[in-house]
Formats: structure tokens, C-alpha cells, sequence
């Protein structure tokens, strides 16, 4: 048998879905800070990217929303 130096997973995704619970952990987040919950297609859109990256392109629109832009 082999050493191995590292094992990788590619956890998300593949081994489990994961979606529902990013979605709820992102609607939770938002309705803490008492700001508007994007729609759930919004935050989808975001699953992957660096997580201050997403929640600021989806503060800003809800932040758009928020003062009817």
C-alpha cells in the first residue's frame, strides 16, 4: 500500500447536497441583521463564492431593494 501525502474531498456536492442548508444558514443570516432576504435563486447563484464575496453582493441587493432602486 502506498503513503499518501493528503486526501482531498470534494465534500459539497458530491458526497452530500448541501444547498438547503446553505439557503437556510444565508436566510437566517440576513433576517439576524434585520435586513431583506434576497430570494433563494439570488443566494443559489452565490453558493461557492468566498462567503464576505456573496454576502456583500447580496447585501448590496438588498440593500437596492431596501431604498426602491
Amino acid at each position: 500500500m502506498q503513503d499518501f501525502k493528503a486526501i482531498f474531498f470534494d465534500f459539497d456536492g458530491t458526497i452530500a447536497d448541501t444547498v438547503n442548508g446553505i439557503l437556510s444558514t444565508m436566510t437566517a443570516t440576513f433576517e439576524e441583521l434585520s435586513l431583506p432576504v434576497p430570494p433563494q435563486d439570488e443566494m443559489r447563484a452565490t453558493i461557492g463564492m468566498l462567503l464576505s464575496d456573496a454576502l456583500q453582493k447580496l447585501g448590496n441587493r438588498s440593500e437596492e431593494r431596501r431604498v426602491g432602486k
